[in-house]
């Protein structure tokens, strides 16, 4: 895609690597000391890091609903009444 084209519907958001090709994005990031690499990991790192954030949050969800179910179960035993 040209960079042309990339502008022409302004409801479309731009693509990180259509963004990088932006010669006003260049020249900051030139003069700012970073480069394309830099902010390519960057957000491979974030994005490693909102993985792992959500995997760990599954893993906690499905403890928990594990635990509620053996609490449920454990209460129960209790509080029923021998026949």
């Amino acid at each position: 895609m040209n960079h042309a084209s990339a502008h022409s519907n302004p409801d479309r958001e731009l693509s990180i690597q259509e963004m990088l090709a932006d010669p006003i994005v260049q020249m900051v990031m030139a003069r700012d000391g970073v480069t394309k690499q830099d902010v390519e990991g960057l957000i491979g790192a974030v994005r490693d890091r909102m993985a792992g954030r959500q995997m760990a949050e599954h893993e906690t969800s499905r403890h928990e609903s594990g635990t509620s179910t053996l609490d449920d179960s454990s209460r129960q035993q209790r509080t029923s009444k021998p026949e």
